[in-house]
């Protein structure tokens, strides 16, 4: 009991010592790891503070606390307590619940509608200009199964869930890969890291796993699986419904872990990593896919 009380006694000094005796306790054994290429540690919850060392994609640390968005980690290099950004890290080992209910969720999609859309790279398709992206080319075989949001896009009227597809992507490479674009301006039909929006940003990172998609939310929201709400892993695609139109899927990012996601946002200028529980995202959330 000796030892007990002295290795807790050592985490609240190292926690009061960092100025964090106001923090959010974690639950016990959380671990985090790193999802970047790279990650700064920090001695305080603070992008302006002093670098202590810098870790790399892959490494993982025992989370003793959160604060301020960091997660304070014991960091057996340096034999201290250090803060990682929370946009950097995904959290391991975490239980989740049974059911999880969100505001305004879209019920499972059941009907069978893929069967209308067909999309083709435009090496193998030669048609005219459709407004639908630059490097792709979407067709319909009938002119059922799609309506016509406010903004004039046309989009799917039902999604099915797929369940027979087998997914492919590496989920976490296409977080790492999401990531490389932090801080890239917002620009509306842009797929650089000159300027992206929520799609581009979602078609470039599929592409290096060689995934074609189409640069529209509503139709990548055709790919790949149905995923629950509590099912989520990270890589999945999340998307969110329209203001004007709640049938049409005008947002799209990718699932980080620890109810976090990585996207583009117009509202944020740039790509960056907000949580799934935020009052927005929470109220527009439709549903996920993996692809």
């Amino acid at each position: 009991m000796r030892v007990v009380g002295v290795v807790v006694g050592v985490v609240l000094l190292a926690m009061l010592s960092f100025g964090v005796a106001d923090a959010h306790t974690t639950k016990a054994d959380i671990r985090v790891r790193i999802i970047t290429p790279q990650a700064n540690l920090y001695t305080s919850a603070d992008y302006a503070g002093k670098v202590a060392r810098v870790a790399k994609a892959g490494d993982s640390f025992v989370s003793v606390t959160d604060h301020k968005g960091f997660y304070l980690v014991k960091d057996e290099e340096s034999g201290s307590f250090l803060y990682i950004p929370g946009e950097m890290v995904e959290v391991l080992g975490e239980v989740p619940a049974k059911k999880i209910i969100v505001s305004g969720q879209c019920p499972a999609p059941t009907q069978q509608d893929l069967s209308y859309w067909q999309v083709m790279s435009t090496d193998r398709y030669r048609g005219g200009g459709d407004g639908y992206g630059d490097s792709f080319k979407l067709r319909s075989r009938s002119h059922d199964g799609y309506d016509t949001a406010p903004n004039g896009k046309k989009y799917p009227a039902t999604y099915d869930e797929n369940t027979s597809y087998s997914p492919r992507v590496n989920g976490r490479q296409l977080v790492r890969d999401a990531m490389e674009y932090m801080g890239t301006p917002y620009v509306n039909g842009g797929t650089s890291t000159r300027g992206v929006d929520c799609s581009g940003l979602t078609q470039v990172c599929l592409k290096k796993q060689g995934i074609d998609v189409v640069h529209r939310a509503s139709l990548q929201a055709l790919e790949g699986r149905y995923v629950n709400y509590d099912e989520l892993q990270p890589g999945d695609l999340v998307f969110f419904r329209d203001d004007d139109d709640e049938r049409y899927l005008s947002h799209v990012g990718i699932y980080a872990g620890g109810g976090k996601f990585v996207h583009a946002g117009m509202s944020l200028g740039k790509v960056g990593v907000t949580s799934l529980s935020s009052k927005y995202f929470k109220q527009h959330y439709a549903f996920a896919r993996r692809l």
